[in-house]
C-alpha cells in the first residue's frame, strides 16, 4: 500500500478498490496471503501474475466494512512485531560478525597483546595459530532421501531446503534427513548458488545441498562464520570443490568454543522468531 501519487512502469499494475465494498488495506493482506495460490493459478514459473488470470481469481471477503478493517488491523499488527524482530535478528547478526571479525580477522582477540605474530602462508598470524584446509575441521553431513519440486508438498511436518534465496521448496511429512537444533546447528552450503545457512530445525534436502558440522573441537557456531560468503557463486555450476580447497587461519580450540558459546545465545532468540 502506498499513499503517495506514483507513476509505474509495464512491469508494475496498479488496483483502485470500490471502498464501499473492500478497504484497501484488507485488500493488500488479501492479495499478500495469496500470493502462493495466485502464481499457481496464473501457471506461470516467473513471480508475477497474469493480468488475465488476476482478473477471474475468486475470492471470499466479508462484506462489512468495519470487519475488513478489524481484520487489517490485526494483520498491521503482526506486520509490525515481524518488522521489528528482523531488525533485532540483524541487529544480532551483526553483533557476531563484528565480533569474528575483531577476534579472527583483525587478531583482536582477548589476551592478544600478549602474543607476538609469525610468518605463515597467508600473512602474519598470532602465534600458536595455524593455517589449515578447511576440511580439517568439518565434517560433511550425508543428506539420505532427496526430494525435488515434483515431491514436494505445500505443507507438511519437515521442510526441504532448496537452492534459492528463500531456502525451503516445500514440505514432507517422513523422517527428517538431517537433524539439527539451537545448541546443535547445521550449516547449510547450496553447490550452485552459494547460499550459505545456519540451520537450526530439522530438515531435508534437494539436490545440490551439502550440509556439514565443525569438528575436532571447533564449534559448528565459528565455522559457520570463518567459512560464510567465502565462496561466492561465478556461474551455475558446483562450487564444491573449490570449497574443500580453501585453506584458513585457525585459531586454538579454546579461542574458537569462546566465541561460539558467546554468540549462542543470538543464535537462540534469531531461532524462536
Amino acid at each position: 500500500i502506498t499513499t503517495k501519487e506514483s507513476f509505474t512502469n509495464q512491469q508494475i499494475n496498479t488496483v483502485i478498490c470500490d471502498e464501499n465494498k473492500i478497504t484497501p488495506e484488507f485488500l493488500y493482506y488479501l492479495m499478500k496471503y495469496n500470493k502462493p495460490k495466485l502464481l499457481k493459478y496464473s501457471g506461470s514459473v516467473y513471480t508475477n501474475i497474469a493480468k488475465s488470470k488476476f482478473e477471474n481469481f475468486e475470492i471470499i471477503i466479508p462484506e462489512n466494512i468495519n470487519e475488513q478493517k478489524r481484520i487489517a488491523s490485526i494483520l498491521s499488527a503482526f506486520d509490525d512485531k515481524i518488522e521489528l524482530n528482523n531488525k533485532i535478528n540483524k541487529t544480532l547478526e551483526e553483533m557476531a560478525q563484528a565480533i569474528f571479525k575483531e577476534w579472527f580477522v583483525d587478531f583482536k582477540f582477548p589476551g592478544y597483546e600478549k602474543l607476538k605474530f609469525v610468518n605463515s602462508e597467508l600473512g602474519k598470524i598470532p602465534e600458536g595459530w595455524e593455517v589449515k584446509n578447511i576440511m580439517e575441521i568439518i565434517k560433511r553431513l550425508p543428506v539420505g532421501k532427496k526430494y525435488s519440486n515434483k515431491t514436494a508438498l505445500p505443507k507438511g511436518k519437515v521442510p526441504i531446503l532448496d537452492q534459492g534465496e528463500s531456502g525451503i521448496i516445500g514440505y514432507h511429512n517422513e523422517q527428517p534427513t538431517v537433524v539439527a537444533s539451537v545448541n546443535n546447528p547445521v550449516i547449510v552450503f547450496s553447490n550452485h548458488t552459494c547460499y550459505y545457512r545456519l540451520i537450526t530445525y530439522n530438515f531435508s534436502c534437494i539436490q545440490n545441498i551439502i550440509p556439514y558440522i565443525g569438528i575436532n573441537g571447533y564449534p559448528t557456531l565459528f565455522v559457520y562464520y570463518l567459512t560464510k560468503n567465502k565462496i561466492k557463486m561465478n556461474d551455475y555450476k558446483g562450487h564444491w570443490p573449490e570449497f574443500v580447497a580453501q585453506k584458513f587461519t585457525i585459531p586454538p580450540q579454546e579461542l574458537a568454543i569462546k566465541f561460539a558459546e558467546i554468540i549462542q545465545p543470538f543464535v537462540a532468540i534469531i531461532s524462536k522468531s
